[in-house]
């Protein structure tokens, strides 16, 4: 069979099944995940920069967003304020980055409009994902009809679609990083070496900061630097992550008009860590907590594990590397697919 027509197949699929989930999702869904990571951004245009930091200044961002809500006839608004509060006390819980916050400040101040085409961008990322994989492994196109066919009985994955979680931009951006350095930064060399490197590492630094559950795989993808192109150009690289994630965190806490915001961050994250292990019947499908719960482990200790696990497999991949200067872009694929939620214990993914 032509390699035109199996593409188009599979497009096939992956439009049926996209739409199904998105038909279903947005009949039922109010987004509950979105409705916070919008609704900071939001709250800070309303008060007209009256609002600092969302983290010392949670309760009066909650308050903000309320009189916005009972003063709006959007009813998927008004239903996604009254899940957030039925949940946490003051109706928001804030554990995502100040970067995260910052960047949906892009969507529109229509709650319902934002929420479709937020949810329309994730599916069409999902099923971007699919078919950038199947380019690059043709053979396995039976398999990828497979996994397409299955995607509507994964719950993780619909779970995190419904509230409006931005793992599927994770994973679109993860693979492109793979199969973009497969293809051009490990095979570059003098100035463009640099450059190519530069972007990479650059790209992790970005990741980390919008979502920090994919840290230990972003770490192993940027050691693939190290592996195929040596010490120098791999440290330059990591040099200009660095002053890149500076300048994300200067551009978001001047957003949030608070130079403070990321230690707040930090500090909120720390203590309330307790926020992280939601159980799995209220939705969380993190690998972490099923592990936990279904062999009884400390959830700590679980993460421990996992983290271990991780590490040690992924530097013996790394270290055959070194002695090749080649890393295949399928073993990259599956860090990125397995680390990317395998070691975080949050998976916001509770039903609303």
């Amino acid at each position: 069979m032509k390699l035109t027509i199996k593409i188009m197949i599979l497009l096939s699929i992956l439009a049926l099944v996209g739409t199904d989930i998105t038909v279903t999702t947005l009949k039922t869904s109010a987004g509950i995940d979105f409705y916070q990571f919008w609704g900071v951004s939001h709250a800070q245009k309303l008060s007209k920069g009256g609002l600092g930091s969302p983290y010392h200044e949670m309760t009066n961002y909650a308050a903000v967003l309320d009189r916005y809500s009972a003063g709006s006839d959007d009813l998927r608004l008004k239903a996604a304020n009254r899940a957030n509060h039925r949940l946490y006390p003051v109706g928001l819980d804030l554990i995502g980055t100040p970067l995260l916050f910052a960047l949906y400040g892009f969507f529109s101040e229509d709650y319902s409009q934002a929420y479709v085409i937020f949810h329309t961008i994730q599916s069409i990322l999902f099923g971007s994902s699919i078919l950038l994989l199947f380019l690059y492994r043709k053979s396995k196109w039976l398999w990828f009809i497979g996994l397409s066919l299955i995607t509507p009985l994964y719950s993780p994955l619909l779970s995190n679609i419904r509230v409006g979680n931005m793992n599927s931009f994770q994973l679109f951006m993860l693979i492109v990083i793979v199969l973009l350095f497969d293809k051009v930064v490990k095979k570059s060399s003098g100035r463009k070496a640099y450059i190519y490197g530069s972007v990479h590492i650059s790209f992790l630094f970005f990741l980390i900061m919008l979502k920090p559950n994919i840290l230990i795989v972003a770490v192993l993808l940027s050691v693939s630097l190290l592996a195929t192109q040596g010490f120098k150009i791999y440290i330059s690289s990591v040099i200009a992550g660095l002053f890149s994630g500076i300048t994300l965190i200067c551009l978001s806490s001047l957003y949030f008009k608070s130079w403070l915001v990321w230690t707040e961050w930090y500090h909120c994250l720390s203590d309330g860590s307790y926020k992280l292990f939601y159980p799995v019947q209220n939705g969380n499908y993190s690998t972490a907590c099923i592990i936990s719960e279904t062999f009884n482990l400390n959830k700590n200790a679980s993460v421990i594990l996992i983290s271990m696990a991780l590490v040690f497999h992924g530097s013996v991949i790394l270290l055959r590397c070194f002695a090749t200067k080649n890393i295949p872009a399928t073993g990259r694929i599956y860090w990125a697919f397995l680390g990317a939620r395998t070691s975080c214990p949050y998976s916001s993914d509770c039903s609303a």
